[in-house]
């Protein structure tokens, strides 16, 4: 088997246990997780493992010279070579970016949480599954559809290029994010060790506090009817300092928020979906800080949104002035006809007023001729 061919089936393999991988955690948890360790939808772990099988599948082969494996064998082979390819991985991936991309802590039988009995069992039994089946199966179909070897070398090159920019890529990011994540968890544990040192009374302080106590105490027992008011007194400068105390411990934890958000909004794009890839960290600190991270990153608004508020904002700011104006003009124009209405209703009642002669004053002849025309 041509080297080329044998990193196009590690390529092939590495895809489909990502599909795998990423089908179990979604059905295990109920949401849809990219996993692994690069950004490209390969799990270089499952690669390895089936290529090594394809390497032990060629060296037992009934022409190879070898012996063939019984099931067993293979078993034990497959067992114990996963478990030693988990802890390594697992190891240098931890050592080199404090994180982990998974964690068996809580199954039984675990090796500080890098491998477990079930799991390397389990991958036993997937090779001989692989063994038995897959792998026969897969050579007789890639023996009818093989390519010729200038496009598998081709296929290869290609192949070769985008893993090792995407790894290149992902170590780079990685890298600067751990970097961030342990300068922003130094910062945020010396501001808070400051905070909790205002916050607590120091011992020179409760010293003192003693000292008076005693040195006061025969007083106020030779004036028991003082002791209620000193109480009271004590007891409130304690409340007051405690409040103060408090205050200034809410201050610097609300400045934190602060920084964790600005230090979110600083993060590109690479570094904001490592950051929510990675499920476990190797410090309950670097634990603490990506949690905070995570959750101020959720708090951002998204640059689709900001930009569908901008033009929202920029479309009321132009239409807007405009009703006011309109109401403006419309509204002199309400007005006059309305009173202009209102002095044509007017005008027939004074004229009614005036032809009757009611509010007018009645002069001596007309009343004299009313008085003979009631006679």
């Amino acid at each position: 088997m041509l080297i080329s061919q044998l990193f196009n089936r590690f390529i092939l393999f590495s895809f489909l246990g990502w599909i795998y991988e990423c089908i179990y955690c979604a059905v295990r948890t109920g949401h849809w997780d990219n996993r692994g360790f690069l950004y490209g939808p390969v799990c270089p772990i499952y690669g390895c493992g089936v290529t090594a099988l394809l390497l032990l599948r060629a060296f037992t082969a009934p022409d190879s010279g070898f012996a063939l494996l019984p099931l067993w064998g293979v078993f034990l082979i497959s067992m114990l070579g996963s478990a030693v390819l988990e802890y390594l991985t697992s190891f240098v991936l931890e050592r080199h970016f404090h994180a982990r991309w998974w964690d068996y802590s809580n199954v039984p039988l675990n090796i500080h949480g890098r491998i477990c009995l079930p799991a390397s069992v389990g991958f036993g039994a997937a090779g001989v599954v692989l063994m038995r089946w897959v792998l026969p199966f897969f050579e007789r179909t890639a023996d009818a559809f093989s390519l010729p070897i200038p496009a598998e070398e081709a296929a290869s090159i290609f192949l070769a290029a985008l893993f090792a920019a995407d790894f290149a890529l992902t170590v780079d990011t990685l890298l600067s994010l751990t970097a961030r994540l342990d300068q922003i968890s130094a910062e945020f544990d010396t501001r808070m060790e400051l905070a909790v040192q205002k916050a607590s009374i120091p011992k020179q302080a409760i010293s003192a506090y003693a000292r008076e106590a005693k040195e006061s105490s025969a007083a106020l027992l030779g004036r028991a009817e003082e002791l209620p008011q000193a109480i009271r007194s004590a007891a409130e400068e304690s409340a007051t300092l405690l409040r103060g105390k408090l205050e200034e411990s809410g201050q610097a934890l609300e400045d934190m928020t602060d920084r964790f958000r600005k230090y979110a909004s600083t993060l590109s794009q690479r570094q904001q979906y490592s950051l929510r890839s990675i499920p476990f960290y190797s410090t309950e600190r670097l634990s603490r800080t990506a949690e905070r991270m995570k959750e101020a990153i959720s708090a951002l608004p998204s640059s689709r949104s900001r930009k569908e508020k901008d033009a929202g904002a920029g479309s009321q700011s132009v239409q807007q002035p405009e009703a006011p104006d309109g109401i403006r003009r419309e509204a002199p124009e309400r007005s006059g006809n309305e009173a202009s209405g209102e002095s044509c209703n007017a005008a027939p009642d004074e004229v009614r007023h005036e032809t009757s002669g009611e509010g007018r004053k009645e002069t001596p002849d007309e009343a004299h001729r009313r008085e003979d025309s009631f006679l």
